[in-house]
């Protein structure tokens, strides 16, 4: 949906930048959605909504004067963005329904924000949270390929909520990412192999490269199959945190899970597509 630009940034090529945190046009209206959210039939804050909140959060609220002071601590809280964004995503996660996660996303969009509101796993039917907003074209291909890809779409999917979520998780997204390789290549690399990893599928490629082709065929200097082995190769020795270390500084930073996954977005497509061939 494209949305309103002033006619005189119509030329600005900042004008569509995306802002972290909260920007101040937007504050007002995203308060105005909190106290709808928080509120009940009758237009008051509601107890049990606060008290959701403050567990989530686990932020002690002030009840000596009965959910006026509980809202005050919040509306206290809410002059640091970071908490303002934890509040949000506690609320969309927790309370949140459709119609009002619809509402917040078209909000924040229209206000630039670097963040979206996106469907997330949960007990409930419609569970919702923030996430960090990627280049359109760039992120509609890899739902596609999370949504047609069976088992590994769901292990991409996890890596995608940990990677860009509202609380990056980059361990967690660059297993999920490599997991979800292993579970697309495993049925034609290794179909045999119960303990099949990403690590013995490169090395069964390796050992015999002729036995499989890609529908890639490009006419000289480049050969498919060892392009194929060089991409997992590098998903796998990038992969810095996957044996137990006392290392504190072995870590894997958040821009390397985000690279992983889209690197095993294209690996997973070429699997589950069929353009991975055993000869």
């Amino acid at each position: 949906m494209a949305h309103f630009r002033p006619l005189s940034k119509r030329s600005d090529p900042k004008w569509g930048s995306l802002h972290e945190g909260i920007p101040p046009w937007l504050t007002n209206s995203i308060a105005v959605w909190v106290g709808r959210q928080l509120a009940d039939g009758f237009g008051d804050v509601d107890m049990q909504s606060l008290m959701t909140i403050e567990r989530a959060l686990r932020l002690p609220l002030d009840w000596y004067d009965g959910t006026a002071s509980a809202m005050q601590t919040i509306q206290n809280n809410a002059q640091d963005p970071e908490f303002y964004l934890d509040l949000i995503d506690a609320i969309l996660h927790e309370l949140g329904a459709r119609d009002a996660a619809i509402e917040l996303n078209t909000t924040l969009e229209q206000g630039g924000s670097i963040w979206r509101v996106v469907s997330v796993d949960g007990p409930r039917d419609f569970q919702y949270g923030l996430e960090r907003r990627v280049e359109g074209a760039v992120a509609e291909s890899a739902r596609q390929v999370m949504a047609s890809s069976g088992r590994a779409g769901q292990h991409l999917q996890t890596a995608w909520q940990a990677a860009y979520g509202r609380n990056p998780k980059p361990t967690e997204a660059y297993w999920e990412s490599v997991r979800a390789v292993e579970a697309a290549g495993k049925p034609i690399v290794s179909p045999a192999n119960e303990a099949t990893t990403l690590g013995t599928m490169i090395a069964a490629l390796a050992a015999a490269p002729t036995k499989w082709r890609m529908n890639l065929q490009p006419k000289a200097g480049v050969d498919p199959v060892e392009t194929l082995i060089a991409m997992m190769r590098l998903l796998w020795k990038s992969h810095t945190d996957r044996h137990g270390t006392p290392d504190e500084a072995v870590e894997v930073s958040a821009s390397e899970a985000q690279a992983a996954l889209h690197l095993a977005v294209t690996l997973v497509q070429w699997f589950s597509a069929g353009s991975v061939i055993r000869v």
